[in-house]
């Protein structure tokens, strides 16, 4: 971060369906600051501003970074066949 007043501190998952099965693991790292930061991910990366009800449903690997104010949550990414055969896991992230 280029900005002199970062703070990092580590967050619990808010539940325990999330910690298991969002991607993001039981603990998450929390930025907070004014200023730039720069984070190092792999392909596309795309910012999106959810309107108030929205949600987004996406693979539980692509999520990099997302606001206090959204809640992060799991869905189940199918039927059996799906989720064995499909190539996408067994949930899915959900965004609110």
């Amino acid at each position: 971060s280029l900005a002199r007043d970062t703070e990092f501190k580590v967050v619990t998952a808010p539940s325990l369906s999330t910690a298991c099965c969002a991607g993001q693991g039981c603990f998450f790292t929390a930025m907070k600051g004014s200023g730039m930061a720069f984070l190092n991910v792999g392909g596309t990366v795309v910012e999106r501003e959810l309107e108030v009800g929205e949600q987004l449903v996406l693979d539980d690997t692509s999520l990099v970074a997302w606001e206090p104010t959204v809640q992060l949550d799991t869905v189940r990414a199918g039927g059996v066949g799906v989720m064995c055969c499909g190539g996408q896991g067994l949930f899915n992230a959900v965004l609110t």
